[in-house]
């Protein structure tokens, strides 16, 4: 199986794999959906959230405005010598480089960006379309990826908080988050506010010596034995059959899902 969905229409169920594709809906509304690794959800989302401008991106504006291409690659120049002279991988943006973009913006689209309603020019490349309004707006982060050594830049812009971006996906459909260390207290609220999640049945699992957790039906043989895949199979396919509604199988071991995934 390859991938990044798959349909199980046996089940009604839509299994997603990793990668988070902006302005494209995965899931179906609805569809129950299991996320988990949920202690990295934060990281994914401003993956997800981040524009980031390399030099394509910059010719693709020279291509749209070829009256003012030089004054674009004057733009991209003094920005690109800025950001390199100073040292680091990863910079924020001072406000006199913001500058350079702004001054850029203004010569080439002008009043057609507003801070609210976007960049009005239907003839901007669709990524400058995104980032220009940013320059106006409030609790956006400004940063670039240097890389001294082949002297390239990239510009890259995300929201500072990203829980109003999230706040309408949890509305979609149901859904569980399965991670460790997610929060120090059970209600998780620093968690759930970072992330815009609305009120959330919570349960911790851990494991102590005087607290044994059970993991191992009795019958079937230990998990790291040749087999336990043999064996836990027909288990699953007997448990999944009996069950008339939809059903999620959780598998934390790496080679495991692997394995159960083949079958």
């Amino acid at each position: 199986m390859t991938g990044w969905h798959w349909w199980i229409p046996v089940f009604g169920c839509r299994l997603s794999f990793r990668r988070i594709q902006p302005k494209r809906a995965i899931f179906p509304a609805g569809i129950p959906v299991v996320i988990d690794g949920a202690e990295h959800l934060e990281s994914w989302a401003r993956q997800v959230l981040t524009t980031q401008v390399g030099a394509a991106d910059w010719l693709t504006l020279q291509m749209a405005y070829p009256h003012y291409r030089e004054r674009i690659a004057e733009a991209q120049i003094q920005l690109s010598l800025s950001l390199l002279r100073r040292p680091g991988r990863r910079l924020r943006l001072h406000q006199d480089e913001l500058g350079i973009l702004r001054w850029m913006r203004d010569l080439v689209v002008g009043p057609a960006v507003d801070s609210d309603m976007g960049c009005l020019d239907p003839g901007c490349p669709d990524l400058w379309r995104q980032i220009l309004p940013a320059l106006d707006q409030p609790h956006q982060l400004w940063s670039a990826e240097v890389l001294h050594e082949t002297g390239q830049v990239f510009v890259q812009v995300c929201p500072v908080a990203i829980e109003s971006a999230l706040r309408p996906l949890w509305t979609e459909q149901p859904f569980v988050l399965v991670g460790e260390g997610l929060d120090v207290e059970r209600e998780a609220l620093a968690y759930r506010e970072r992330l815009g999640l609305p009120p959330l049945t919570t349960l911790r699992f851990w494991q102590t010596a005087q607290d044994p957790l059970p993991v191992v039906v009795p019958r079937l043989p230990v998990p790291n034995s040749p087999h336990f895949q043999t064996q836990l199979g027909p288990v699953l396919k007997h448990l999944i059959c009996e069950h008339s509604g939809s059903a999620v199988v959780l598998v934390s071991d790496r080679p495991l899902q692997a394995q159960i995934g083949a079958t």
